[in-house]
């Protein structure tokens, strides 16, 4: 599986524990808030066994822990989820346009983030009908044009501000 979506938020998030009880994951934060996020919520989560569900753990990082299930007996058979996105939701776009070189894309919740096409050195290059070829990927969690720009930008990291700039 090596699915895994990266720390997207940098308010340094930090978990003490993280359980499992009916299928909700409950993560206990260094402030005391304890947040739960029902499997069923997630669709990865949803796919997970309650024996893989249970294996969770949380994975230590500066700019905010993650949280970690063993999905398989390989190495590289892991999921993680940012801390951060069991608090706030995972940003995931529903649609993405273009209106005067400023990329623009629609959230689950109706929320409407942009950036400059400038920000970014593929887009910058592209031409506007390249730059109008945007198309929302990956279940909402990317934007993508294929070639001849041939870029990927993370929903959940332009909304979280991380932006390449000029």
């Amino acid at each position: 599986m090596n699915s895994s979506v990266p720390l997207s938020h940098n308010y340094g998030l930090h978990a003490t524990r993280a359980w499992v009880a009916n299928r909700t994951v409950h993560v206990a934060l260094d402030n005391g808030r304890v947040v739960g996020l029902p499997a069923r919520q997630h669709h990865v989560l949803a796919t997970l066994t309650d024996d893989q569900l249970a294996t969770v753990a949380i994975r230590s990082h500066e700019s905010g822990d993650a949280i970690e299930w063993c999905t398989g007996p390989g190495e590289f058979d892991r999921f993680s989820l940012a801390v951060w996105d069991v608090v706030e939701g995972t940003p995931r776009a529903v649609r993405a346009w273009v209106d005067r070189r400023t990329v623009l894309f629609e959230l689950t919740d109706g929320r409407v983030f942009g950036f400059p096409a400038a920000n970014f050195h593929r887009l910058r290059k592209a031409s506007d009908a390249e730059l109008a070829g945007v198309e929302v990927q990956a279940d909402g969690y990317g934007l993508r044009w294929d070639d001849p720009v041939d870029e990927d930008i993370s929903v959940p990291g332009v909304v979280a501000g991380r932006v390449q700039g000029p």
